[in-house]
């Protein structure tokens, strides 16, 4: 026992800095003529899959750098959570759900076999073709990042009308002065006239996308890469406040996410205040909402943006990869141009 306890905090040691895994299991006090004491199996479990995965992680460290970003990713909360969705409640194709499950083991897509390039007017080619990593979001040509974003911001339209706040379409009120075309805020709510608007604004990140590293850094530590698209969004609308007035009272609130269906700290934060609040005390979910006979809303919700996430990023991956069987038919023989 005392070994796992050392090799854990020396593993922990290696990439704490990092900000990439766990704090080290903390055993309670252990007296060995008090056999109720003893730590369980599962406690002891714990502690050596922490060492495994700081073990992996400093290799991935060394080694594949885009791995790293995305083993990080994957560790994040929620980032999992689609996982435990029943197929009853959220349906999706055979085929959708073994790309979802290939993006997070980062396996290559059965379908991108053979594919060596994507479509005209796109340079890509090499390993992000088969692992599809690709048309995530990094395709210009193809991604389904806006569709990506709204899905996201439906969930949470959902989630406030479920607690009974006020919402509205981001269209439907001119938050803009002068400005009716801008919208800067995905998913306005409030709990009731008397208070400001809360102005969502949803950034899902892509922590493959290594191009968005500032100089120096290999790959994206936790949640850095929702960070990063966070304070885009901050910089884009305080330019705006500088050209323009607000038309309402708006608190805005940029929320980031990362394409593995992981949350930032300050979406699992609101998630927190928003779900333990009085009004949400007082909602109830259907029979048809249900994953599992005991769930509350945070875990239906939590569940419910994480698969919205994931299910949107496999099926831009499938256009992708429709898309690119369709253009190398279509190409001539022997041709390498685009």
């Amino acid at each position: 026992m005392a070994n796992i306890v050392e090799q854990q905090f020396e593993a922990y040691e290696a990439t704490a800095q990092a900000g990439t895994t766990r704090p080290p299991y903390r055993f309670p006090d252990i007296d060995l003529q008090t056999p109720t004491s003893l730590p369980t199996q599962k406690q002891i479990s714990r502690a050596l899959h922490r060492i495994t995965a700081a073990d992996l992680m400093q290799d991935l460290v060394n080694s594949a750098p885009v791995a790293a970003s995305w083993h990080i990713s994957c560790s994040l909360p929620g980032s999992g959570s689609w996982l435990h969705t029943m197929p009853y409640v959220n349906r999706v194709s055979a085929k959708t759900w073994r790309t979802m499950f290939c993006l997070r083991m980062m396996a290559p897509i059965p379908e991108a076999t053979g594919i060596d390039r994507c479509v005209p007017g796109c340079s890509c080619t090499g390993w992000q073709l088969q692992l599809g990593f690709h048309w995530m979001s990094g395709c210009e040509k193809l991604s389904y990042n806006t569709v990506r974003h709204n899905a996201v911001a439906a969930v949470l339209r959902k989630l406030f009308k479920k607690i009974g706040w006020e919402t509205r379409f981001k269209e439907q009120a001119g938050w803009v002065v002068g400005a009716p075309d801008l919208r800067p805020y995905d998913v306005p709510a409030r709990p009731n006239s008397s208070t400001p608007w809360m102005g969502i604004d949803v950034a899902v990140a892509d922590p493959s996308r290594h191009g968005y590293l500032s100089s120096g850094q290999r790959y994206f530590k936790k949640a850095a890469a929702a960070a990063r698209y966070v304070h885009k969004k901050q910089t884009k609308y305080n330019r705006l406040l500088t050209r323009h007035s607000i038309r309402y009272l708006v608190n805005y609130t940029p929320l980031g996410f990362e394409v593995t269906g992981g949350f930032s700290k300050k979406v699992c934060s609101l998630l927190s205040d928003l779900l333990e609040s009085e009004e949400a005390a007082k909602a109830t979910l259907s029979a048809t909402e249900w994953s599992w006979s005991a769930m509350g809303l945070p875990a239906y919700f939590q569940q419910a943006i994480s698969f919205e996430i994931v299910r949107m990023t496999a099926l831009s991956v499938q256009n992708g990869i429709r898309r690119a069987q369709a253009a190398a038919i279509s190409r001539p023989a022997g041709s390498d141009s685009d």
